[in-house]
């Protein structure tokens, strides 16, 4: 079982369109230490917007989904990088399996691709997962 690592504030930018995902983030991001806090945007544009207004401080980690109204994941990347620069590392959490869509996040140094689960207890284990790539030092 993976369980969450301790650490101080941490925050999680997840950008994600889909209800029933932002539903079953919310719920299993609860039972993260309450230091946690998590941004929902919904769409690419919207991320855009976000990220170019630097709203808040950068935050630990960005979940990023590929399939986004309107700006895709892959389309919102050079965004993240080039406003947030290199420091915050990016996640893709997506239902797409494709090899093409792995191989292109590993070329763009996104430091882990998670398909989205079929079940609630591997959601919950990705949620950890993500939780502790945030407040883990990724190794360069």
């Amino acid at each position: 079982m993976i369980m969450p690592l301790k650490s101080p504030e941490v925050t999680l930018l997840i950008i994600e369109d889909n209800p029933g995902d932002i539903a079953l983030m919310k719920l299993y991001l609860r039972e993260l230490p309450q230091n946690t806090k998590s941004i929902f945007l919904k769409t690419g544009e919207e991320a855009r917007n976000y990220l170019q207004n630097k709203m808040v401080d950068n935050p630990n980690i960005i979940v990023l989904d590929l399939n986004l109204p309107r700006l895709s994941g892959f389309e919102l990347y050079p965004i993240i990088r080039n406003t947030l620069g290199a420091d915050v590392p990016v996640v893709i959490f997506s239902s797409s399996t494709s090899d093409i869509d792995r191989k292109k996040a590993k070329d763009l140094g996104i430091i882990s691709y998670l398909v989205k689960p079929d079940n609630v207890m591997d959601y919950k284990r990705s949620m950890l997962e993500i939780y502790n790539l945030a407040v883990k030092p990724v190794a360069a």
